[in-house]
């Protein structure tokens, strides 16, 4: 499986990555036809963060999560 992640105004640490990694490497568990994880974190300037992940499977299935807080 292919993992990407990528910070938009915030340093990806070597923490975060591992944990990014650790968290959707599971994906395959659900759906074993996942083969591309991609990781988007956004730090905003107001001090939110938004996660965005997207699976893409087989056939051109993608699906998209994302999470702010």
């Amino acid at each position: 499986m292919l993992f990407t992640i990528t910070g938009k105004h915030i340093e990806i640490t070597e923490a975060i990555r591992k944990y990014a990694e650790e968290k959707t490497s599971k994906l395959p568990k659900y759906y074993n036809g996942v083969n591309k994880v991609e990781v988007i974190i956004d730090g905003e300037q107001s001090g939110k963060t938004s996660v965005e992940i997207l699976a893409r499977g087989e056939h051109s299935k993608i699906f998209v999560v994302n999470e702010t807080s």
